[in-house]
C-alpha cells in the first residue's frame, strides 16, 4: 500500500470509527495521545513493509503463539500483496486472525481461539450480551488469573430507537464487584470499559493490565505488564496504552 494512502487510511480510522447516528465522540482524544499516535504513524512510514516472516519472528520473539493457520494465511496475504503492490496492515491481521475467537451465530456464544490475544470488532452481533462475550474474552486471556462473574446488564435506560442513554453493567473481578455505566449505542460496545476494568485491577493490587493496539474497528488485546507492552510497542510501532485515550 502507497505510504500516503496507510496515512490516510489509519488517520481515518482514527477520526471516523464512531458508530452511525451518535455516540461517543472519537475526535477528541487527547493531545499526548494523539502526538505519540502519530509519532508511531511516522515511524511505520519510515520503515516501509514488513515481510511475513519479519513479522512471525518479532512476535514469536515477544513470547505469542500464533498457529498454523495464522502462519500460512500471513504468507498468501503477503503474496497477493507482492502481486498487487500494496502493501500495510503489518502485525494488525496476524494478531487479528489469533484473537478473534469462533463466534456461533446460532446459539449466540463466542468461544476463543488464544490464551494471549483477544481481538475485537467493536460492533457486535448480540446487542444484549456484547459485554457478556467482551468480558469473557479479557479472562480468557488472563492465564487464570483473572474471574468475571455475576454479570449483569440493565437496558432499561437504554434507547433502542435512536441509540442513546446507557447500560448499567456490573460484574464481579475476583470477587471485588464492579460497576460501568457505558454509552448506549446500539450493537456498538463502549470500549471505554476497559479503563474501569484496569481500575478494578489497580484496586486489587494486581501488576498486570489490559493494553490495547488498533484493529480495524476495534482493539487487540493483551493482559500484560507495562515493560512487556513497551517492549511490543518498540517492536512492532504497534500504539499500546491501558487507557482509552479517545
Amino acid at each position: 500500500m502507497d505510504k500516503i494512502v496507510l496515512t490516510l487510511f489509519l488517520l481515518f480510522n482514527f477520526y471516523s470509527w464512531a458508530p452511525p447516528d451518535g455516540g461517543m465522540d472519537y475526535t477528541e482524544g487527547n493531545k499526548e495521545y494523539m502526538d505519540h499516535y502519530m509519532e508511531l504513524l511516522e515511524q511505520q512510514n519510515e520503515r516501509g513493509p514488513v515481510s511475513a516472516d519479519e513479522q512471525i519472528k518479532v512476535l514469536t520473539e515477544l513470547g505469542l503463539t500464533l498457529s498454523e493457520e495464522t502462519i500460512a494465511s500471513m504468507r498468501e496475504y503477503e503474496k497477493e500483496c507482492k502481486e498487487n503492490n500494496s502493501f500495510g496492515f503489518e502485525y494488525m491481521l496476524p494478531l487479528e486472525m489469533e484473537g478473534s475467537g469462533v463466534y456461533d451465530y446460532k446459539n449466540y456464544t463466542w468461544t476463543p481461539s488464544s490464551s494471549q490475544i483477544y481481538a475485537f470488532d467493536s460492533e457486535f452481533f448480540d446487542v444484549e450480551g456484547m459485554y457478556q462475550i467482551y468480558l469473557q474474552g479479557l479472562q480468557s486471556i488472563s492465564e487464570g488469573e483473572l474471574t468475571f462473574t455475576d454479570i449483569t446488564t440493565d437496558y432499561s435506560k437504554a434507547n433502542f430507537e435512536n441509540r442513546g442513554g446507557t447500560v448499567d453493567v456490573r460484574f464481579k473481578l475476583n470477587g471485588k464487584e464492579c460497576r460501568f455505566e457505558a454509552e448506549f449505542m446500539g450493537d456498538w460496545l463502549d470500549t471505554h470499559i476497559r479503563n474501569e476494568v484496569n481500575r478494578c485491577l489497580e484496586e486489587l493490587g494486581v501488576e498486570k493490565r489490559f493494553y490495547a493496539t488498533d484493529c480495524d474497528q476495534g482493539e487487540i488485546i493483551f493482559f500484560c505488564t507495562e515493560e512487556w507492552a513497551r517492549e511490543f510497542e518498540s517492536a512492532t510501532l504497534c500504539y499500546m496504552s491501558d487507557k482509552v485515550n479517545y
